[in-house]
C-alpha cells in the first residue's frame, strides 16, 4: 500500500466489506478520510460485521456514518457535495452498534456514541 503515497487521501471512503476486522490497518490511515461511510446494520450474528477495532482506525482520522442505529434500523445516508468542494451529510449520526471483543475474548454488541 505504501507504494500509492498520497494518492489513496480521500475526503469520503466507504468502509469496505462492512467494516469486518479483516482488513489492512495501514489503508484507513493512507486514505486518512474525514468521513467514512459504513454499511452495515450491526446486528449481524452470522458475520458480526461491522468490527469496533475496524471502526476506531477510521474514526482516529475522520467521522465514521453507520447506515444503522442503537436498534438497530437501517437508514438512508445522504453526502453532498457543493460546487467549491464543501461536503454535508444528513441526517446526523445517531448511537450506533458495533461488535467488540470482551475481556474473554467473545464478541459482544456494543453501542457506539458519536
Amino acid at each position: 500500500m505504501n507504494e500509492f503515497g498520497d494518492e489513496l487521501a480521500s475526503d469520503i471512503v466507504k468502509v469496505p466489506h462492512h467494516g469486518s476486522g479483516e482488513l489492512f490497518d495501514e489503508f484507513p490511515e493512507n486514505v486518512s478520510a474525514e468521513r467514512a461511510f459504513v454499511s452495515s446494520t450491526g446486528t449481524n450474528q452470522t458475520f458480526m460485521h461491522p468490527r469496533k477495532r475496524a471502526l476506531d482506525l477510521y474514526d482516529a482520522h475522520g467521522t465514521i456514518f453507520c447506515t444503522c442505529d442503537e436498534a438497530g434500523t437501517r437508514f438512508h445516508i445522504t453526502a453532498t457535495v457543493s460546487e467549491v468542494g464543501g461536503i454535508t451529510v444528513a441526517p446526523d449520526q445517531p448511537p450506533y452498534l458495533v461488535w467488540e471483543r470482551d475481556s474473554n475474548d467473545v464478541l459482544q454488541n456494543v453501542i457506539v456514541t458519536p
